[in-house]
């Protein structure tokens, strides 16, 4: 309910040290920070393409079907 609670308060308790990116919770911090670290742990096991993120890949996906 904390982390819920924080959407509407605007209280953002984690910080990117690299840019102004806040968020209300660790996880999307950890996914952000795959932006300046330039990590993509998602691989398409059809092609060479890798993300960042799981949702990218199921979208890139559909491209294969």
């Amino acid at each position: 309910m904390k982390v819920h609670m924080r959407k509407h308060t605007g209280e953002n308790q984690y910080k990117c040290n690299e840019c102004d990116y806040s968020c209300t919770t660790s996880t999307r911090l950890k996914i952000h920070m795959r932006k300046h670290t330039g990590e993509k742990p998602y691989k398409c096991s059809e092609c060479d393409f890798s993300c960042n993120h799981s949702s990218n890949l199921k979208v890139h996906m559909l491209t294969h079907s």
